[in-house]
């Protein structure tokens, strides 16, 4: 693509041979505050070899980084994909790449885990809200007693029974990041999704979800409700 610039490029033992390889991230600039479109990812490999493009699922955005590193049982580095997509939701894309028998593949991609970690959010009497995980079941309580009269108010009898059904929802990945949390080198992959309640910018908390390469797949091996302070 002839308007295609380099946005940013790393270095690391992408593909198994023992020299490093150079990874690129090119696409067409559209504005000045980052935004591009056509995205691609290109590996290069060792001198002489021919060098890999692929084209994300999600292939516009802001602000693409790139993070080489091991989250893999595989003894090289995988990629990891990172485009913020500048709505209001503060919502991201992700892709993670691994390079297997030669071939580089994807290995993960937002929309994946989108549907893999969904919830429901249901208003309880006495001031309570519930998140459930539809992937392993487990079961949340968010207190919202201190949220404001006008708000409560609207939701509940003065005996803190609900005057109606009422449900929140679960936004889609907003931050997935790598961390080494058994120190060993290799990375875990740390996701974020928003709960809210009545409307969008109606926070509850976070769900928090701890993914580790198993059996040859990213699986949920921690998950936790990170729940927004009130005043004491």
């Amino acid at each position: 693509m002839p308007n295609q610039q380099l946005i940013t490029h790393a270095r690391g033992h992408v593909t198994g041979e023992y020299a490093q390889n150079t990874v690129y991230l090119t696409g067409e600039r559209v504005s000045d505050a980052g935004f591009y479109q056509n995205i691609r990812l290109s590996v290069q490999p060792s001198i002489g070899s021919a060098e890999t493009c692929i084209r994300p699922a999600e292939d516009s955005g802001y602000n693409p980084r790139l993070f080489l590193g091991r989250m893999t049982d595989a003894p090289t580095e995988q990629i990891l994909l990172s485009i913020a997509s500048g709505g209001s939701g503060a919502i991201g894309y992700y892709s993670v790449y691994g390079y297997e028998n030669g071939a580089l593949r994807t290995l993960m991609t937002t929309a994946q885990y989108n549907n893999a970690f969904q919830y429901q959010v249901n208003y309880l009497a006495q001031y309570r809200v519930q998140v459930i995980s539809l992937a392993n079941g487990l079961e949340y309580l968010i207190d919202i007693s201190g949220r404001s009269g006008e708000y409560l108010s609207s939701l509940y009898h003065t005996d803190g029974s609900l005057k109606a059904q009422q449900q929140g929802f679960a936004s889609d990945l907003s931050l997935l990041y790598p961390a080494d949390i058994a120190g060993n080198g290799v990375y875990a992959l740390i996701g974020y999704q928003e709960i809210s309640g009545l409307y969008r910018a109606d926070a509850l908390g976070y769900m928090i979800n701890t993914l580790q390469w198993q059996n040859g797949r990213f699986a949920l091996t921690n998950q936790m409700l990170g729940v927004l302070g009130t005043q004491a």
